[in-house]
């Protein structure tokens, strides 16, 4: 299941934290960030119940998408969750 996250989802604290799980390899990314897209509705989580399992954060600009992170759990990985998420 995806979900779009807003601002105030009690979900986002379990975004960063698989950001910061992963970040040597997605680089930096002020929380911000993420709330921005947030609010923008370009934040989606895959969640399993309550837990987020991965997340992709996107921009876009013009008549394009922009994928900026794209990230699941590594317990999660191989099971389609990523292509979900692009989908």
């Amino acid at each position: 299941l995806t979900a779009a996250l807003g601002r105030d989802d009690d979900r986002i604290p379990q975004v960063l934290s698989l950001w910061r799980t992963q970040r040597r390899w997605l680089g930096f990314l002020p929380d911000e960030g993420f709330l921005e897209r947030a609010d923008k509705g370009t934040l989606l989580a895959a969640v399993a119940g309550r837990k987020v399992v991965g997340y992709v954060l996107y921009d876009l600009p013009r008549d394009s998408v922009k994928l900026i992170h794209l990230c699941v759990a590594e317990q999660y990985q191989g099971h389609g969750i990523a292509r979900q998420l692009v989908d």
